[in-house]
């Protein structure tokens, strides 16, 4: 009978810290969503916009508006912390490979409210929606639309 109580007891226990881990785990990211509801959002003017890609890659393509904190960056923690805490933010990078642990690290610095972008930008990108562009020419980033057409 003791054997009986102390398997139940390990069954109960295994139960509990795999339910207290699925908890843990999804508060850590507040949560990802679809390119859809991320237009939503931005059309609306609903959230604030941080790209989290290299800086390379945010010239490259990026969301209008967004600003640009490379995850990779040692003094990336330090950067959002600079950030208003109360504000709503959309997160992306490239390809939705990095958001999960920048969300973590925001949330860690007292970020409440974080989404973000499944599949990053480029899932964005796929399913139509618009980025803004930017080449570099002489060192500097220019705007293709308005230099298209027009010799530099």
């Amino acid at each position: 009978m003791t054997y009986l109580y102390l398997i139940l007891g390990l069954i109960s226990g295994f139960a509990v810290v795999r339910y207290l881990n699925r908890k843990v785990a999804n508060h850590r990211i507040k949560r990802l969503i679809e390119p859809i509801e991320a237009w939503q959002l931005v059309r609306d003017d609903k959230v604030y916009i941080l790209d989290i890609q290299p800086a390379e890659m945010y010239l490259r393509t990026h969301l209008q508006n967004a600003e640009n904190i490379d995850y990779s960056l040692e003094n990336f923690d330090f950067l959002i912390s600079r950030l208003n805490k109360t504000k709503h933010y959309l997160i992306y990078d490239w390809d939705g490979s990095w958001i999960k642990e920048a969300a973590n690290r925001l949330r860690k610095s007292g970020f409440a409210n974080v989404v973000c972008l499944e599949g990053g930008i480029n899932h964005w990108k796929k399913e139509g929606y618009p980025a803004d562009s930017q080449v570099l020419r002489q060192g500097y980033p220019v705007d293709t639309e308005k230099t298209s057409g027009q010799e530099t």
